[in-house]
């Protein structure tokens, strides 16, 4: 219970902090379009099939225009334990995620916040224990907030707390046709290059 308690604190602490920090960070001009970012996050990834595993995602991004930008993203995990939908099919899942996105920026406090909502399309690979590799088509929504934290650096979290991006794939097994992936609690840092 102290564990959770000191997490807690430490968590409101931590967006206190990035808050106060990111509310008196000097703007500088740029121009928009040559805008680059590397993003890494982190969190859980669950899916359809009760597995929850621990996620690693990385991502390029790139300005098309001032509110666009396209990026190249690669999602991972790593199957941790069941999560609790009680299903029939219960399956330890290893996956990955290779996508193409295209995102929409609203800037939401003049250079201090932003949500970012995007599209994407791409290839997963799940891999179940004592079954074979299995590839497929993928597509992704995605949903963030980026809060500035300094001049190029992004706090990077979901305005749902609960997850910011939702992969629905097939795979071409005939037990399993399909796969959807969902995150949970992400949280993660983006950079401008």
């Amino acid at each position: 219970m102290k564990s959770l308690t000191f997490l807690s604190i430490s968590t409101t602490v931590l967006i206190c902090v990035s808050m106060s920090f990111a509310a008196f960070c000097q703007s500088t001009e740029v121009n928009a379009e040559k805008d680059r970012y590397i993003q890494f996050e982190t969190g859980f990834l669950a899916d359809s099939y009760n597995s929850i595993g621990v996620r690693t995602f990385f991502e390029y991004q790139k300005n098309s225009s001032a509110k666009r930008r396209f990026g190249i993203s690669y999602d991972h995990s790593r199957h941790l334990g069941a999560w609790g939908l009680h299903r029939e099919v219960d399956i330890p899942t290893n996956l990955s995620m290779l996508s193409f996105n295209y995102y929409f920026v609203k800037p939401l406090v003049k250079q201090q916040l932003q949500l970012e909502t995007g599209i994407g399309a791409g290839a997963v690979h799940a891999y179940w224990d004592n079954h074979n590799n299995y590839f497929g088509a993928a597509l992704n929504v995605s949903i963030s907030l980026d809060v500035r934290m300094g001049d190029r650096l992004y706090l990077r979290f979901s305005p749902l707390l609960v997850t910011n991006r939702a992969y629905f794939g097939l795979v071409n097994n005939e037990e399993k046709k399909s796969v959807n992936v969902f995150t949970g609690l992400p949280l993660g840092l983006k950079f401008k290059l």
